[in-house]
């Protein structure tokens, strides 16, 4: 984006007389990751800070349950916005998908803000990470 905002082209003494753009096409998951993720703990959780360390301390049997390619980059991941800081549950990249996965936690059933909050830290990685 730098580049084409720069115009670099337009500075190049030799200019191709036509350039073909190839854009990535979207990834497909292929992986095969378990849909629901199970995850056996020895005692009921009744938070989400709760069940974020459960995960954490288990973190071989929850990549497993996810599939090939993961690593792990972080938990109460901050990122902030320019204004205000915010805290990622779990910050994962596969490697195969060249991608970041955002995880974020609930212990209740799923609303249509949390849907929002996801994408919202999606376009924070996007824009501050990625």
């Amino acid at each position: 984006m730098r580049e084409i905002k720069s115009n670099s082209y337009e500075r190049l003494i030799d200019k191709p007389e036509k350039i073909e753009i190839i854009f990535p096409q979207k990834n497909i998951i292929t992986t095969n990751m378990k849909n629901p993720i199970i995850i056996e703990v020895d005692r009921k959780i009744t938070t989400e800070r709760e069940l974020e360390l459960s995960i954490l301390a288990n973190l071989d049997f929850f990549f497993k349950q996810l599939g090939d390619g993961f690593l792990y980059a972080g938990h109460q991941y901050k990122i902030n916005d320019g204004k205000n800081n915010y805290y990622i549950d779990i910050l994962l990249f596969n490697y195969e998908l060249n991608c970041f996965i955002v995880v974020e936690l609930k212990l209740r059933s799923l609303k249509k803000e949390d849907k929002s909050q996801i994408e919202f830290y999606m376009k924070l990685v996007d824009d501050r990470i990625k």
